[in-house]
């Protein structure tokens, strides 16, 4: 995700990131904003070091957070859209070498080959190439082929934000997801975890897989009273159990209360905290 009002770019260290009027009118949304920002330069200086570091992913995996060997593409561009979701682009190339006879580009054009319904395209919308239509431009990018879930993962960039796409490596049918998904230790379901500037979906989801279809299966309710909220994974030992570490703040000026939630999934369907 790229900070507020500001255009997609390969963040620096000197680089100053601002608000835009919108943001700073609205008041959660201005804090959202400066919280974020403050973040994105921490993360400058180590940008480069985390692309550089994806061809070592690529190399020789990644550890996930069931303690398991994680795709090791996923892995390399997970942790580069955790600091800029723009520079996903720059791995698409390996991806897409990596599953030769399943995807390729054409120019503008992402093609996955499908089972059932053959060739399935991304067309980047013509806006891309108009210098003043860059806020109404969407790419389509190549992450990451999913062996054991049999799916293609497609990342959606936007101007500000960004979604992802599960391609079906049978019927092409596509699921859509708000964040990067992060995969129970089977497969079994996924997780997401909103962006702190999305005002639109729950901050925590969980989709659970039913015949090759993810579907939602649980979401955690937003704190109202909250200012700023963050969630990070800590650990997914077994697909029914994840722990999430979480940081919200409710007053300007005053210390973010920390903590962590259990969550257990119901044999009926959905999960406890």
């Amino acid at each position: 995700m790229v900070p507020c009002g500001l255009a997609p770019s390969l963040p620096r260290a000197s680089t100053r990131y601002t608000c835009s009027e919108g943001n700073l009118r609205n008041g959660r949304r201005r804090q959202q904003c400066w919280r974020r920002n403050n973040r994105m330069l921490n993360k400058a200086v180590l940008l480069q070091f985390v692309i550089g570091s994806s061809l070592a992913f690529a190399a020789t995996g990644a550890v996930d957070a069931s303690g398991g060997r994680e795709n090791s593409s996923l892995a390399a561009a997970r942790s580069v859209a955790d600091s800029s979701v723009t520079d996903l682009a720059r791995l698409e190339p390996s991806a897409l070498s990596a599953y030769p006879n399943g995807a390729k580009r054409i120019g503008k054009t992402l093609v996955v080959t499908t089972g059932v319904a053959g060739r399935v395209k991304f067309e980047d919308s013509p806006d891309c190439d108009v210098p003043d239509h860059e806020e109404r431009c969407v790419r389509n990018i190549y992450v990451s082929h999913l062996k054991r879930q049999r799916k293609s993962l497609i990342a959606k960039l936007y101007y500000e934000s960004a979604s992802y796409l599960l391609v079906d490596d049978d019927d092409g049918q596509s699921t859509e997801l708000s964040a990067f998904p992060i995969f129970s230790p089977t497969g079994k379901y996924l997780l997401l975890i909103a962006d702190a500037n999305d005002d639109i979906h729950a901050p925590l989801e969980i989709w659970k897989r039913s015949n090759r279809i993810y579907a939602l299966d649980w979401s955690l309710k937003e704190y109202r009273s909250a200012i700023y909220t963050s969630y990070k994974l800590m650990s997914w030992p077994e697909d029914c159990k994840l722990l999430i570490r979480y940081s919200i703040t409710t007053e300007l000026n005053k210390p973010e209360t920390v903590g962590s939630h259990l969550l257990t999934c119901k044999k009926a369907g959905g999960w406890v905290t």
